[in-house]
């Protein structure tokens, strides 16, 4: 339905206002294929390889030889039309249970999605970005999100702004300014040596080092305790401290 069908206000009436329903997003969200329900809306088809398999996106295709019959409506608006209509669902959502949105794989997924392609505006995110970096903690917590290897992931891309599109069949970088960078550095500062240690949640720091809007206060407090960096770039070669020394 959502590829074929070319009423997307009855799309939007009979599907996606019911999966938005209270009683169900949240269910919806963290369930292995329900998500992907919400990616896929979120996301376009083209994008949405990132998170299907194979075999799901070869069902999908065969389905676009119904839609070349019956269905008028170019693709790409199709699906800016249902980005559009799940779009401010997800942005209130975040807005309320930010932090509930970085506890769960699945969720933490929609929510780097609905900052970097949600239809809203940069203000209308940056109530939801000034959240993030509060719900860190210190670094003596065992749940410190940073941490966590697909919650620092998502720090890394909110920092770059950074996301992959589709382009004439090749794979393109594009960027969203969400000037996110300020935000955590500011809330992490203290702890920027620690992090910058740390196989995982060093690359978060290389992100920030590699930012023009952070990347010269970062710079000066690495360089205070290169020693440190050096030797945790040596104990692992696939951390990013590795990376971090190469810019320094």
């Amino acid at each position: 339905a959502l590829d074929v069908v070319d009423d997307t206000v009855s799309v939007t009436k009979y599907i996606i206002d019911q999966i938005v329903k209270p009683n169900v997003f949240k269910t919806i969200m963290q369930d292995k294929f329900g998500h992907r329900v919400i990616l896929y809306l979120l996301v376009g088809r083209e994008r949405s390889k990132m998170y299907l398999s194979f075999d799901t996106f070869q069902l999908l295709e065969k389905g676009d030889e119904m839609r070349a019959k019956t269905s008028k409506k170019d693709p790409v608006i199709r699906t800016n039309e249902l980005r559009k209509a799940i779009s401010p669902a997800l942005i209130n959502y975040a807005k309320e249970n930010t932090a509930e949105m970085l506890s769960n794989t699945y969720m933490t997924q929609i929510f780097c999605e609905t900052l970097l392609c949600g239809e809203a505006t940069i203000e209308e995110k940056r109530t939801i970005l000034e959240n993030i970096p509060a719900l860190i903690g210190d670094t003596s917590s065992n749940e410190n999100n940073i941490m966590l290897t697909y919650a620092n992931r998502f720090l890394k891309i909110l920092v770059q702004g950074q996301y992959q599109r589709l382009d004439n069949g090749q794979y393109k970088d594009k960027r969203v300014e969400l000037h996110f960078a300020p935000l955590l550095f500011k809330s992490i500062k203290k702890d920027i040596i620690f992090y910058a240690c740390d196989a995982s949640a060093s690359f978060v720091i290389l992100a920030l080092l590699q930012d023009n809007e952070t990347g010269s206060d970062v710079r000066k407090i690495l360089m205070k305790s290169l020693p440190k960096i050096e030797q945790a770039a040596a104990k692992d070669i696939k951390s990013g401290s590795r990376f971090i020394l190469k810019k320094l």
